[in-house]
């Protein structure tokens, strides 16, 4: 039985050399049009919702 499984993707050999974390704070009942428009965007390989107080 397979109880893992995963890949591990190099980053800068497919030209993404920059990683940063970008908060944002969307209009009440605009999360999920955000999240829609945040993830279309080629650059973008994760999109996290974060509850509680945050400190960047």
């Amino acid at each position: 039985m397979i109880s893992r499984y995963t890949i591990e993707v190099n980053l800068e050999k497919l030209g993404f050399t920059l990683t940063s974390l970008v908060r944002v704070k969307p209009l009440p009942g605009q999360l999920h049009q955000l999240e829609k428009r945040l993830t279309a965007m080629p650059a973008c390989i994760e999109c996290d919702k974060v509850t509680g107080k945050t400190v960047l």
